[in-house]
């Protein structure tokens, strides 16, 4: 019963969350007798003992206790569990009274609304506040229900009552024991609305008897039972008898559905011999829906997955009852139950509306045709007058209802292809899929949607070049595609470009489809994979955080990674493990990243075991980073080459791009082995086959091949080679320009300073990187400005860059820059930026604090490799010698 957070501040820096919850106050009947009887001292340990057993059953029935005095207020996540913590409490109660010969009962009440909660800050709770606080409407209105109700009596509200009784299977045999009882509406003081109010109890526990009324609740009495004037009497009989008659002769009430308001579709009924019909329809009538902008689909994914949760197979079919409960669960206005027979030598197809709460049909729309080519026509006929009965008006339907057989395929074998092909892509079956799609695809050469279907599956094994191929033939088909789908195949293609028209596109399918929640993950990922801008990333995610989402585990993989980049280190484990919960599987690496961002090793590789081969090549190596990352990351140097050089083998047979990464990789690496100023191996053959991919304008991965050329030239600006880093810049300059990714721009900024450094000029070095200093740049940005300030002797600004590096431990891990090639060096920099402090420290006369910063660093690398250890030898006997008071300041380097 989650609803979308939406969040507000106190006032007092307290977070407040709305949210959907379940209500149980209680209150122990005549308590203050019961103390009289007892005594003060016995009464106490009499509360006690209740309080103890009140926190057993909280903890066994999922309920969070906010509040106590002789009685309690409670949350529940679904009012099922609320009624079996009441039940269970009214039981132990009754059993308690038997043992010590007492009158001792509670008076119960449960309700279901949204409630404003807020955490209260620690010195709060030590000063005696509650740890979370709770307020809205749904409190009184429950504490109203608590007071109506008699001694030993349990009264809910209607939807408590409904979602309840629709879950007591749940309950065990003891669900067969129970009464649920109606005792009309009632009205409660403070309340403005009135309310029909309910019972559920044992034989034998509870009153099971209507509540007398109060002065604070009071039933209303039924206008027949006044006392009227005659004349008022007669009209209100004849008004009753035209009602009688009206109700036979009129159509069944229509549902009070609203804009996105959400639907469930049940299965297709097929009552003809031709299979075809059965798979094929499905998919069409989801497609034929998901152009209203005024219908929300529950997606076949969290219909799944409320089955489950009902304790049944995947398999079960949707019929009225499951149905109707899954709509209830999901919080749906209505259950579609769509169905094909042959009638009279002509095949019609039905869509019956139902309303889950009674699992009474309301309407129900039809159309028929001849033969099997005609049931799309009469699908498209049906869903027409089936959106007009839900509210949409018929400027709406008309704009954005294509026929489906223009929009899908005219073709029901190919469409029953890519509906079995979307069930294998779930299950992540991507071989079967794709050979899925291509029978499609042979059925019906101009099917749009496949082409889309199979860059998909390229892109997850990262091959964007088929992807962007398959996504362009689709582009030529984009007639055959609704709106809906024409605006995400737009999308999908702006993924393959400049990042930010990208995240616009992505955003303004969301607008028009605010049920796509998709969109909302996509426009993250390229603001946190392209554009490093992590704290956007949170902000745009928030509406995907929904109930209704079925990529929901994704969603939360992705708010990890953000707060990971932010070094937002308890936020980002909680949000990884509600990934886990959520039935995250496989890909693991950014969640095992958070421990080792935190030097956590023996947690962060816990977390790699769980990871699981997709059988993508590409993907299954980027699994495996963590063999070189987290050994260099504990100064096990010569383990993290030997293990970068055994995936770069690995890669060249399976994925070439991967080759080419871990090479780049790999002379970064070489970088800090062979110093600065002397010549790198094998750098100018790197950059010239990275400018040769650069410069193939048909080239997928365009982008990394600008990234990786240009960090060659930062390399080989370093180690004196300026001719070599001048004619990358020369090379690829316009071009870089043009794929307009924040990453390119930060490395041409970068070689153009290291050039400057080289050349003597400091002030213009700095400059042009404190030029790209916005937040979101890449780390290697303050690498440089570190070399920069400290070439140039300015020890104060290069203390804080180093500080700033060493701080940065989470965005090193997660920073994308293209495909992960950096990650090495980056962390590797965050260990160095320790030696670096240090070696300031001390060259600043601050032998302490130098000795703090060394110590870190012995810590993080207690086997630093050569070219380490001998700057923190050197380091240490300037320390020595400094507090002997014989160093020099340059003696620290």
């Amino acid at each position: 019963m989650n609803a979308m957070p939406r969040q507000a501040d106190s006032g007092n820096g307290a977070v407040v969350t709305p949210v959907l919850r379940t209500l149980v106050m209680a209150d122990l009947a005549d308590s203050t007798a019961l103390i009289e009887r007892l005594g003060d001292v016995a009464a106490a340990a009499m509360m006690q003992r209740l309080d103890l057993h009140v926190r057993d059953l909280l903890a066994f029935t999922g309920g969070r206790l906010i509040d106590k005095a002789d009685g309690l207020l409670a949350l529940f996540e679904r009012p099922v569990q609320a009624v079996d913590f009441a039940l269970r409490y009214q039981r132990s109660l009754a059993d308690v009274a038997r043992q010590e010969n007492l009158n001792l009962q509670a008076r119960v009440g449960i309700h279901v609304g949204e409630v404003m909660t807020w955490e209260n800050p620690p010195q709060a709770v030590a000063a005696g506040a509650k740890p979370l606080e709770v307020e809205g409407l749904a409190k009184p209105v429950a504490a109203r229900l608590m007071s109506l109700a008699m001694p030993g009596q349990i009264l809910l509200s209607g939807m408590a009552q409904t979602l309840a009784q629709r879950a007591q299977a749940e309950l065990g045999e003891r669900s067969q024991k129970l009464r649920w009882l109606v005792h009309g509406r009632y009205r409660f003081k403070g309340v403005p609305a009135p309310m029909v109010v309910h019972e559920v109890g044992e034989t034998g526990v509870a009153p099971l008897r209507q509540p007398p009324s109060g002065a604070k609740a009071w039933r209303e009495v039924p206008l027949w039972r006044r006392p009227p004037v005659l004349a008022a009497e007669a009209i209100l009989v004849c008004g009753l008898i035209g009602g009688s008659l009206y109700s036979v002769f009129k159509s069944p009430p229509a549902i009070a559905f609203h804009e996105r308001d959400w639907v469930v579709v049940g299965d297709m009924s097929n009552f003809t011999a031709d299979p075809r019909l059965e798979q094929s329809l499905d998919t069409a009538l989801r497609i034929s829906l998901e152009q209203s902008r005024h219908v929300n689909l529950v997606p076949e994914l969290k219909v799944q997955a409320a089955l489950q949760r009902m304790g049944r197979d995947g398999q079960t079919t949707i019929d009225r009852a499951v149905g109707s409960e899954i709509a209830l669960r999901e919080g749906a206005r209505a259950l579609l139950l769509p169905s094909v027979a042959e009638v009279g030598g002509r095949l019609r197809v039905n869509i019956e509306v139902v309303d889950p709460a009674t699992q009474v049909t309301v309407y129900a729309e039809s159309a028929e045709g001849r033969g099997v080519e005609s049931t799309l026509s009469s699908l498209d006929t049906v869903n027409t007058e089936l959106r007009e009965r839900l509210g949409e008006s018929m400027n709406d339907i008309q704009a954005s209802g294509k026929p489906l057989a223009q929009v899908t395929t005219a073709n029901l074998d190919a469409l029953r292809l890519y509906t079995l092909a979307n069930e294998a892509a779930r299950k992540s079956r991507l071989t079967e899929a794709m050979r899925l799609l291509d029978l499609a695809l042979e059925k019906d050469p101009a099917f749009a949607m496949a082409y889309s279907g199979r860059a998909q599956i390229y892109l997850r094994g990262s091959d964007n070049g088929k992807a962007r191929e398959n996504y362009e033939i689709a582009l030529k088909h984009r007639s055959r595609l609704s709106t809906r789908e024409a605006m995400q195949l737009d999308a999908n293609l702006a993924s393959l470009g400049p990042p930010e028209p990208a995240v616009e596109q992505w955003l303004t399918f969301a607008r028009s489809y605010p049920d796509a929640y998709v969109a909302y993950l996509r426009a993250a990922q390229v603001e946190i994979y392209f554009l490093q801008r992590y704290e956007k990333a949170l902000q745009t995610l928030q509406p995907a955080i929904n109930a209704q989402n079925p990529a929901m585990a994704s969603v939360m993989y992705n708010v990890g990674m953000s707060h990971l980049g932010l070094g937002h280190y308890e936020e980002a484990r909680s949000a990884f493990g509600k990934y886990e919960s959520l039935g995250g599987r496989g890909f693991n690496r950014d969640y095992a990243d958070v421990y080792a961002a935190q030097r956590r090793f023996a947690e962060a590789t816990r977390v790699l075991k769980k990871q699981e081969r997709s059988g993508a090549s590409g993907l299954d190596l980027d699994m495996r980073l963590p063999e070189v990352t987290y050994a260099l990351d504990q100064g096990r140097w010569d383990q993290g080459m030997k293990a970068l050089d055994a995936l770069e083998s690995e890669a060249a047979a399976s994925a070439p791009l991967m080759a080419r990464v871990y090479r780049g990789t790999r002379l970064g690496l070489q970088s800090y082995e062979k110093g600065n100023g002397v010549a790198l191996p094998g750098l100018g053959a790197f950059v010239d086959e990275e400018l040769r991919h650069a410069n193939d304008k048909d080239n997928a991965d365009i982008v990394h091949a600008h990234v990786a050329a240009l960090y060659g030239a930062v390399l080989a600006a370093r180690h004196g080679d300026g001719a070599l880093a001048m004619r990358v810049l020369d090379a690829i300059g316009q071009s870089g320009e043009r794929l307009a990714y924040p990453a390119i721009a930060d490395l041409t900024y970068v070689v153009k300073a290291e050039l400057a450094l080289n050349a003597g000029d400091v002030p213009r070095a700095v400059a042009l990187m404190k030029g790209r200093v916005n937040g979101s740049e890449l780390a290697l940005v303050h690498s440089s400005l570190l070399r920069a300030y400290l070439r140039g002797s300015d020890e104060e600004k290069a203390l804080q860059e180093a500080e700033w590096l060493a701080k940065q431990r989470g965005r090193s891990y997660v920073e994308w820059n293209s495909q992960f090639m950096l990650q090495p060096i980056n962390v590797v920099e965050t260990d160095l930026a320790l030696l670096h402090a240090a070696e300031i420290a001390a060259s600043q006369g601050q032998p302490e604090v130098a000795e703090r910063w060394l110590a870190n660093f012995t810590k993080a690398w207690p086997s630093a490799p050569g070219f380490a250890a001998k700057r923190a030898g050197r380091l240490k006997d300037a320390i020595s010698a400094s507090r002997r008071g014989r160093s020099s300041p340059a003696a620290a380097r």
